[in-house]
């Protein structure tokens, strides 16, 4: 049993807090926070927007993913959960590199407003509509953000070959899991830290719906908006109530965001809902 109350806090993250251990070792404490837009909607005070279960749900597929890469050859910073703390895991300490690799199987979400407005070309090949099929997968990386600053968009440079390398690798792993649970994998991240013997490896979290994104193939439309079963459903629900164009303009101005709304309880049950699901379809084990 691991107290964190007697670590030192090393970082907040936007849902992860992280803690100090003896031996070059971290402790990840996944919480229940969720942010989208790059800020953390839920008061850590008074648990509002808190999504019952998430950080619980996170540890575990991450847990499940890196003992998966790990097996198929993969190095991660992955080293154990303790027993009974299922919101926790334990890894080694790395290097970060400052950069998050994104892959892409679909035309949507910011790259496809990136295509809409002409910053982006389209692999040959690449249905060029909302949800369209990219004929291969493409690689768009960007800076790591800050809790509260908003990723930039970095161009494809030579001395990031090994970590996209690594990306096509965990491609492959999830879009498996993805393909046998009865799912379309649309993106997903990942990120890479170098561990003491210099070795680019993988870190914070692996394939969960905070750092994918997952369509149920039988809802599957080109051409329109596509029913997730990840993190974009507050995201779309934040669109639709006219959040994130309050967060863009204030933004533009040079402002502070305005304070995030409450999510009403039956989104908050559904997120839950969805995440427990999405673990136990990936996983095959129960919650």
């Amino acid at each position: 049993m691991i107290d964190v109350q007697q670590l030192r806090l090393y970082k907040t993250g936007k849902v992860r807090d992280i803690y100090e251990m003896d031996n070059d070792k971290l402790v990840l404490s996944h919480s229940d926070r969720i942010s989208a837009f790059d800020i953390v909607l839920t008061d850590e005070k008074t648990g509002k927007n808190a999504i019952p279960d998430k950080g619980s749900v996170l540890a575990r597929l991450s847990r499940y993913f890196f003992e998966k890469a790990e097996n198929a050859g993969i190095k991660t910073h992955f080293l154990e959960m303790p027993k009974g703390q299922e919101n926790i895991i334990v890894v080694k300490t790395t290097d970060v590199f400052p950069v998050e690799f994104i892959m892409r199987h679909y035309l949507y979400g910011s790259y496809y407003n990136a295509f809409r407005n002409g910053q982006m070309e389209l692999p040959p090949g690449s249905e060029r509509v909302l949800a369209g099929k990219l004929s291969e997968p493409v690689f768009t990386p960007t800076t790591k953000a800050e809790k509260g600053e908003h990723d930039v968009l970095l161009p494809y440079f030579r001395s990031m070959e090994e970590g996209k390398e690594i990306l096509y690798r965990i491609g492959d792993m999830l879009t498996e899991s993805c393909d046998k649970a009865g799912m379309i994998l649309c993106d997903f991240k990942i990120e890479l830290g170098y561990d003491k013997d210099g070795s680019l490896i993988v870190i914070d979290e692996l394939g969960t719906p905070d750092a994918c994104r997952f369509w149920p193939r039988e809802s599957y439309r080109t051409g329109q908006r596509v029913p997730s079963k990840d993190k974009q459903i507050v995201r779309d629900y934040l669109v639709d109530i006219g959040y994130k164009k309050a967060v863009d303009d204030a933004k533009s101005k040079g402002l502070q965001p305005p304070s995030p709304p409450e999510l009403p309880s039956w989104l908050v049950e559904k997120v839950r809902e969805t995440y427990i699901e999405i673990f136990e379809s990936l996983t095959g084990e129960r919650f």
